[in-house]
């Protein structure tokens, strides 16, 4: 076999080993969740808080749920947090759903 060939089928077999390997090693991205969903009694409070970012927040009274649209910042939940003192059962559902919000992923 001359050597310009030899060459060519080591840098094919080359190119399909590496090839193989960046497809086993990629991940694949299905489906992206856009908003995050705690069941969270009515406050006073709440109803303006999702009323100043109304295209994040949104309190939903019939199920009770307050939905958030992307990542909650941490000021954001703190926010929450301060309109519920002392509910322990509140405090962690919106630590729940903050640690899920940080899940989301911006879509380009």
């Amino acid at each position: 076999m001359p050597e310009n060939e030899g060459k060519r089928c080591f840098m094919r077999s080359l190119s399909y080993w590496s090839n193989k390997t960046l497809e086993s090693n990629m991940s694949q991205v299905l489906y992206v969740k856009q908003s995050f969903t705690a069941q969270i009694p009515n406050a006073p409070a709440l109803l303006s808080f999702c009323a100043k970012n109304p295209s994040k927040f949104a309190y939903h009274a019939g199920t009770p749920g307050l939905t958030v649209h992307g990542r909650m910042e941490e000021r954001e939940y703190r926010d929450l947090l301060s309109l519920y003192p002392g509910q322990s059962e509140v405090h962690a559902e919106l630590r729940q759903l903050r640690g899920e919000s940080q899940l989301y992923l911006l879509v380009d």
